[in-house]
Parts: C-alpha cells; structure tokens; sequence
C-alpha cells in the first residue's frame, strides 16, 4: 500500500491469481481536491470473522490537529464506514506508508511512535519507543511489525521487531544489524540458514548474519529503481464470492492479494 498521492484517491482490491479487481468507491473529488491535505491506506485480513478491510486515513486543510479514519470491508454492501477521528499529534499519520501484520494496520509516525489500526474492533492505538530522535523505516519481517534504524552515514542500520514481553505489552527488540550495505537497505525475508533477503535501490541482497557479510544476488543497474518490495502469499481469494459483484477480470496473471491506491 503507497503513502499519501497527489492523484483522484482512488482504490482498487486485486488478485492476480484470479484475475479480479474491483475499483473501490472514491472520495467526493471535491472534497478531496479542496479540503484533503493529506491521506493514506491500508488493507488487511481479520480471521476471527473471516473479513477483507481497507481502512483510510486523511486529514483536512484547517483541522490538521485531526486525522479521519475510515473502513470499507469486502462484500459488506456498506460502502466507506465512518471509525471516528483521532487526534494528529505528530502531524505524519497521513503522510506515511501502512504496512498490515498479524490483524494491524501499522504506520511509523515518527518521534519514536508507531500508530496501529486494529482491523477487527476498529481501533487506533500508539507504542512508544526510544527512537525519539530517529526514523523507523516500517515493514514486515519473521510475521513481526519491523522498523530499520539507520547509522548517519546511511549504509549500516539496526532491525528491531514488536513483539509481546513478558507482561503480554508491545514493545521494540533489537534483532540485528546490517553493516557495510547499500545506502537505505531494507529487510526482506529471513530465511532458516540464518541469512537476511535484502534490498537496496537497484539490488538485491543476502546477508549473512554470523559473518556480517553479503553477496548480491541480482543487480538491476541503474535503469531500474526499487521503491519498495512487498512479500506476498498466492490466494484463490474470489472477490465475487466475498459479495463484490462488480469485480471485473484483468487482463493478465500473476500472484497474491493487492490494494492499489
């Protein structure tokens, strides 16, 4: 799922492996283009109810101080649902990336916060850390909440995961460092021999984490850059079935489930 876009907020649900896509019900485009300062989204899976969701996010020009969420869930006839108004006190919750794990929609809001929208009782909740003076590039990493922590120099960063401690709260643990990487290199994949899947702007990595070593296993050059790299699961999820009856067939396969914004 993209950040905020200077386009018509457009959304589309998609799965390639059945070749459905449905467009999903925009925003007034006059309130979007007049009153909208800025939005974001996210899409995930509830399986205590067996649900897709797409929640979104957006603030209004004059009302900063407050961000709108709103849900729309597959097949329900119910259209964009009206969750409330949180209060914007960073001042990014819009403005960033979603990134959906384990039922939360989670987004970095920087000055050490991450904010997390839970699917299935459609509530907004924050964690604290102590990267007050640092920014948590989010993902998905083991079936954890990921955030990378950069050096200053950019080509070394630690990966920390938000797990449960012992008293069942949330809370960051430092996992482990890349060092001696591509500028801005972001975690992929673990994999069981103890190496981390990576990648940076045009290449693909394997990161040995015993010997704090990497080789490349593809590199695209400079005619391709990687604005971000999102792991799947392949799905014969029908759209259709799930009451979507004006889902339409792409003209190409492929794999998983996807929102396009």
């Amino acid at each position: 799922m993209s950040g905020s876009t200077p386009a018509s907020f457009v959304a589309y649900v998609c799965n390639p492996i059945t070749r459905e896509c449905i467009t999903l019900p925009e925003l007034d485009r006059w309130i979007y283009y007049r009153l909208v300062d800025s939005m974001s989204g996210g899409f995930g899976y509830v399986a205590s109810t067996n649900e897709y969701k797409v929640v979104r996010i957006y603030t209004l020009w004059g009302e900063r101080e407050f961000a709108q969420i709103e849900v729309y869930t597959l097949g329900s006839g119910k259209g964009w649902r009206n969750a409330g108004k949180i209060n914007n006190d960073s001042g990014y919750i819009a403005t960033r990336n979603a990134v959906f794990v384990n039922g939360f929609v989670y987004w970095d809001l920087g000055n050490g916060i991450t904010g997390a929208f839970d699917l299935a009782d459609e509530t907004f909740v924050r964690y604290s850390s102590e990267f007050a003076n640092g920014h948590l590039w989010g993902g998905v990493l083991g079936g954890y909440f990921s955030g990378t922590l950069y050096s200053q120099d950019r080509r070394s960063s630690d990966v920390w995961l938000l797990k449960k401690k012992e008293d069942e709260s949330l809370g960051w643990n430092k996992e482990f460092s890349l060092i001696s990487m591509d500028p801005f290199t972001k975690s992929l994949a673990l994999t069981t021999g103890g190496t981390v899947l990576c990648y940076s702007e045009s290449k693909l990595h394997l990161y040995d984490m015993k010997s704090s070593s990497s080789k490349i296993l593809e590199d695209f050059g400079r005619s391709i850059s990687i604005s971000e790299a999102i792991p799947h699961i392949n799905t014969l999820v029908s759209l259709k079935a799930f009451g979507e009856e004006n889902s339409r067939t792409l003209g190409s396969s492929g794999s998983g489930l996807h929102t396009i914004w």
